[in-house]
Parts: structure tokens; C-alpha cells; sequence
């Protein structure tokens, strides 16, 4: 894909409201859009700037695999389903090791796992 079409398809996707795939675009042309990234819109530009603060700060994004394991614990959480939540905290250790796993959670989760000593207190 060219850089053009890159950009006309971040566009298009955040002013879509489709973020997560805008997310994506931008994740995997991210060397090329810095030199343009003037050419983004104000939404995607942001999208652009915390992808690269947050690679700069040294954190990987999250997989498919990950995120879908975050949205099953937010779920079992703001449902207070704490079977179902152990067990998905316990098929997940690698998932709390990350500093960053409390900006993906729900307050119901940030909660219950801080109460049963999951999260980092970094």
C-alpha cells in the first residue's frame, strides 16, 4: 500500500470512528508517517502521537490475544462474575507482569484485582 492510501485510510477511519483500525494502520506504518504525519487529521495525528510516546517509552502494544483476554476480565468484573474472573486472571499471568495493564482495565477490575494483589503498585 502506498503512503497516500495509508493516509487517506487513517483518515477515513477515524473520522468513521473505527479507532482500532486506524490504531492498526498507524502501528504498521508508523516509520513512514512520521515524516507526513502533518497530513493526518487532528484525531488520527493524536492516535500517531500516543502510539509513538508509547513505543518511545519502551511499551509493546497489546495482541489480539491480550486484548481480548482484558475485555473478557472487564466484563466478568463489572458483572462481579469472580469465578469467571480467577479464572481468567489465573490463564493470564504474563498479562499483569506489564506496567501498563491498568490502562486497559475498567474501575470494577483496577478493584477487584488490586484487592487480591494482581496489580503492580508501580
Amino acid at each position: 500500500m502506498q503512503l497516500h492510501e495509508v493516509i487517506n485510510k487513517v483518515n477515513t477511519c477515524t473520522e468513521e470512528f473505527e479507532f482500532s483500525s486506524a490504531r492498526k494502520y498507524i502501528e504498521s506504518n508508523l516509520s513512514e508517517l512520521e515524516e507526513h504525519k502533518h497530513k493526518l487529521n487532528k484525531n488520527a495525528r493524536e492516535i500517531f502521537n500516543f502510539i509513538s510516546d508509547m513505543l518511545q517509552a519502551g511499551y509493546q502494544p497489546l495482541t489480539r490475544q491480550e486484548i481480548a483476554k482484558v475485555k473478557t476480565i472487564n466484563t466478568y468484573a463489572s458483572t462481579f462474575n469472580i469465578k469467571g474472573l480467577k479464572m481468567a486472571t489465573n490463564d493470564s499471568p504474563k498479562l499483569f507482569i506489564r506496567n501498563d495493564i491498568g490502562n486497559y482495565l475498567n474501575k470494577d477490575a483496577k478493584v477487584i484485582l488490586d484487592g487480591w494483589g494482581v496489580l503492580n503498585k508501580d
